[in-house]
């Protein structure tokens, strides 16, 4: 889901024309583990790698990794949660 989200995130905005980085990363586990995807879209050449320190938008699929996600929205910033899964407040 998560890593699906960026790649058509990051597709939509390369169509746009504008610059996209995407990383992605996945825990050990073959199914249902951890998993993180970072989008850096801009309109002129972007850093690699893409080390974000604090996100406009996260989506969070599960409770359990808004601890480290939370820590990186900025204030006002737009929150996506996934209702069946996600338990935190």
């Amino acid at each position: 889901g998560v890593q699906l989200a960026a790649k058509s995130l990051a597709t939509a905005a390369m169509r746009e024309g504008r610059r996209v980085l995407m990383f992605g990363t996945y825990g050990g586990v073959m199914r249902g583990g951890d998993t993180d995807a970072t989008v850096v879209i801009g309109e002129e050449t972007l850093l690699t790698p893409p080390v974000v320190d604090h996100a406009w938008a996260v989506l969070a699929m599960h409770h359990m990794s808004w601890p480290m996600l939370a820590a990186k929205l900025r204030p006002g910033g737009f929150l996506l949660t996934d209702s069946n899964v996600f338990q935190a407040e």
